[in-house]
């Protein structure tokens, strides 16, 4: 081999390492947005189960407030 093969054969080398790199990357982005997407989707459903234990407390003191 000339030495032109052989850096061209090391160019495309480095750009399939870059390209995986590229992929571990995307790879490990997506996991995370799963992953908040997750924890975002909890977080709202406790805050609409805050918001209903807030409207029960409402209700009762006002109830009592009747009496």
């Amino acid at each position: 081999m000339n030495t032109e093969q052989i850096q061209r054969q090391q160019f495309i080398k480095d750009n399939i390492d870059v390209n995986l790199d590229h992929n571990k990357l995307i790879e490990e982005a997506e996991w995370k947005v799963e992953f908040y997407e997750k924890e975002v989707v909890k977080a709202y459903q406790n805050l609409e189960l805050s918001k209903l234990a807030l409207n029960q407390l409402k209700n009762r003191l006002d109830y009592e407030t009747q009496l």
